[in-house]
């Protein structure tokens, strides 16, 4: 992301010192990273090198970037990392987009996006979902008059805000919570949900302009109630997928192929988040008693969901906030809030058991840093 590097080296007047006094190391790379909100209302930056996975080391990244505006207890959180970067969005409690970044060679630094980019206020509580392509981001929110918006740094080194439902002519949002974007060959993909529990697809082609289209719709899917869920990814098979927990109570997907939408039933339960990994689609969904299960299938043509139960540490806190990747060292991460810990789950590769696939789920959990206060977080492996 060379232009967000620009943004740093034409903002060092607002730059800030690193700490001596925060407990911990400055972050490092090629670790998986966990952020999250404490109990102070300080975003905390937590990282693990090995295997397992452990949260062993952490910072206080508010205290380490001077940001003076606290995080908001109803904040979403999403993060990516590129080059010498790490980057965490979240909302202060004055409702503005902040972004605060560790770089190798400069430190930490924070950044009121809002105020730089002289966009409309964000909706309290609203998910905050990320794209990185290249080395290009983009951070999408839904404003508090129910439009969808997109943030970005530009190429006359400026952040902007674009209103991609006025853009699109699409209707307004009906959940500030339910909102999700990926990469999908080539293009910039939003879902979000209507007022009627329609998943709407926003999507820009390379080149082109934004575009909208009634996913669910298309597709002959059940509406979404709002308030729940939307999670989705583009799998190595070309096909972009969406999972939301529909009216009818189960979690539907929606998969396109060939620029078709269709949609199939995966199973009972509320689905929390979704990835690809070693070929197979995978959705991890919350079922009663608070068990988590996996949901993988390989083929959407000729094949049938299968499902696996997670190690879980102890009870996701109710509304927790799943994020689930594959960290191109070691193997799959689902990362998620107990209540009172960050705690994780990992793939053993090559694990082999009576019955079961050739993966295993492990536990692990951070072992330091203070409380989350909100079942918000972020992951990434950088």
């Amino acid at each position: 992301m060379k232009s967000l590097g620009v943004a740093i080296l034409t903002m060092m007047a607002i730059m800030f010192s690193s700490p001596s006094s925060v407990r911990g190391q400055n972050p490092v790379e090629n670790a998986d990273h966990v952020s999250y909100i404490s109990t102070s209302q300080h975003v905390i930056e937590t990282w693990a090198t090995d295997e397992a996975g452990t949260l062993s080391s952490f910072i206080d990244a508010t205290v380490a970037s001077g940001a003076t505006v606290l995080a908001s207890t109803t904040s979403s959180m999403t993060s990516f990392g590129y080059g010498t970067n790490i980057l965490v969005y979240y909302q202060g409690t004055d409702g503005d987009i902040y972004e605060i970044r560790y770089d190798t060679r400069l430190g930490w630094n924070v950044f009121n996006l809002t105020s730089l980019s002289g966009g409309p206020a964000a909706a309290t509580g609203t998910t905050l979902t990320s794209i990185l392509n290249g080395e290009h981001g983009y951070i999408f929110y839904i404003g508090s008059n129910s439009h969808v918006y997109e943030l970005t740094w530009n190429s006359s080194n400026q952040w902007v805000t674009t209103d991609l439902t006025t853009t699109t002519g699409a209707p307004n949002a009906g959940s500030v919570v339910s909102l999700t974007s990926f990469l999908f060959g080539g293009d910039l993909e939003v879902m979000y949900l209507t007022s009627t529990g329609v998943v709407q697809q926003m999507y820009l082609n390379s080149g082109s302009s934004w575009k909208t289209y009634a996913a669910s719709t298309a597709a002959g899917a059940p509406p979404c109630p709002l308030g729940n869920v939307l999670t989705g990814f583009k799998s190595p098979d070309g096909n972009a997928h969406v999972f939301y927990t529909a009216s009818t109570g189960y979690v539907q997907e929606l998969y396109s192929t060939s620029g078709t939408w269709r949609t199939d039933v995966v199973g009972g339960g509320t689905v929390v988040t979704s990835a690809s990994f070693d070929g197979y689609v995978h959705a991890f969904v919350s079922e009663p008693g608070s068990t988590i299960t996996e949901y993988y299938i390989q083929s959407q043509t000729g094949g049938t969901w299968s499902d696996d139960a997670m190690a879980d540490i102890g009870s996701p806190s109710t509304k927790s906030i799943f994020q689930a990747y594959t960290n191109g060292k070691y193997a799959f991460r689902v990362w998620y809030n107990s209540g009172y810990v960050i705690a994780g789950e990992w793939v053993v590769p090559n694990c082999t058991f009576a019955g079961g696939p050739y993966w295993c789920w492990e536990s692990t959990q951070a072992a330091s840093g203070p409380a989350p206060v909100s079942n918000a977080l972020t992951a990434t492996y950088w």
